[in-house]
């Protein structure tokens, strides 16, 4: 319960941020004082209200069955407190600025070494514990027999660090570690879901039709995430940019791939006028593909925007963007890489099909309360 009132707290508080201007971000695109003061009063309203509830009706929640540490229940809970933790940095993080500025008023940033530092350690344990305590059994567990269950997506897991260090150096070390640890997550969850339904003999198939529905969920959840940590590690340690001043019939590197920039026309807009790119994308010698980008220029604000040129595969993502011409020099032209973006989308998905998997299912409740006298008396 108290965790369903801070998820709806935090995304009303989101909201705050971006619709009052109280940071400066590329997220937040109204400035409104009025506005936000109008929003913080929702939130005084809507927070408030439910806290003050739950810290009244807070002793009337039962405590529910009683269970070991060492526990699907344990596991659970720890994974909880990791996750609240790590949402707790980030929260810090994002609104400490703000505390400083009226403190003391003085500006500061918070940027990606402290979230780096305080945020992926959580993460880190959160993906190293997700797969043996998925296997622990209910209410009492062993925790040799988990690891047990699921000690093959070790192997995969040094596997999959080993393959992305020597494909990504000198990229950080840290990262290679991360895919390791996304791997042996993703992969003790399928290797925990198969021997459930007794892959490959005889049956499994309507076995796992017989799978109860917070399982499949479950299994889902953690497939899911370990993709999303692939997606994130890829798209933030992994990632490839380039600047540089190019003309026409010049090719640019980024990423491993080679961009040629083709030409560079002025086309009319319905209210703008643009200069578009169109780059010859090349890998090994092979042409791939083309990509376009356009920076436009609309007179009635005086306001000049960039369209980036996108080409998104399973592999990752590759970005162009054009910007001024400079006599003798060319155009300027930035071009970024980042691998396994669309995984984060494929992941959240998937995760996003677990919960409507546990929520889909029947669910039966029974919920006994003392009757009086009078009421038993009726009943017979």
């Amino acid at each position: 319960m108290l965790l369903a009132i801070l998820a709806f707290s935090l995304s009303l508080i989101g909201t705050f941020l971006v619709r009052s201007g109280v940071l400066t971000s590329v997220h937040a695109f109204a400035v409104d004082p009025a506005r936000g003061v109008f929003i913080l009063a929702i939130l005084a309203a809507v927070i408030g209200g439910s806290l003050t509830l739950y810290a009244f009706r807070g002793a009337n929640l039962g405590e529910g069955a009683r269970f070991e540490a060492v526990s699907r229940e344990g596991g659970l809970l720890l994974n909880n407190v990791l996750l609240v933790a790590s949402c707790a940095t980030v929260f810090i993080g994002t609104f400490y600025p703000l505390f400083i500025e009226v403190i003391n008023g003085e500006r500061i940033s918070v940027g990606p070494p402290y979230f780096n530092a305080a945020y992926l350690p959580f993460m880190a344990l959160t993906l190293l514990i997700i797969a043996p305590a998925s296997a622990l059994a209910w209410k009492r567990g062993r925790i040799g027999e988990a690891v047990k269950r699921v000690a093959p997506a070790v192997i995969a897991a040094i596997a999959v660090a080993a393959i992305s260090l020597w494909l990504t150096w000198p990229k950080p070390v840290m990262a290679a570690f991360g895919a390791g640890l996304a791997a042996w997550a993703g992969v003790g969850a399928i290797i925990d879901f198969l021997k459930r339904v007794r892959f490959p003999e005889a049956g499994f198939v309507t076995r796992i039709g017989g799978l109860p529905r917070a399982y499949a969920a479950m299994t889902l959840a953690h497939l899911g995430l370990a993709i999303v940590s692939f997606g994130v590690i890829g798209a933030g340690a992994w990632k490839s940019e380039t600047v540089s001043y190019v003309n026409v019939g010049e090719t640019i590197k980024v990423g491993g791939f080679d961009a040629t920039l083709e030409k560079v026309e002025q086309i009319p807009g319905p209210n703008y006028g643009a200069d578009r790119a169109l780059f010859r994308i090349e890998k090994n010698g092979r042409r791939i593909s083309e990509i376009s980008a356009e920076r436009r220029f609309y007179p009635v604000r005086g306001m000049q925007t960039t369209e980036a040129g996108i080409r998104t595969t399973a592999a990752g993502d590759l970005y162009f963007a054009v910007g001024e011409f400079q006599e003798g020099r060319g155009w300027v032209v930035r071009a970024w890489r980042h691998p396994l973006v669309v995984w984060m989308w494929i992941g959240a998905a998937i995760m996003a099909l677990g919960g409507v998997v546990a929520g889909g299912g029947k669910r039966l409740r029974e919920v006994t309360r003392p009757a009086s006298s009078a009421v038993a008396a009726a009943a017979e």
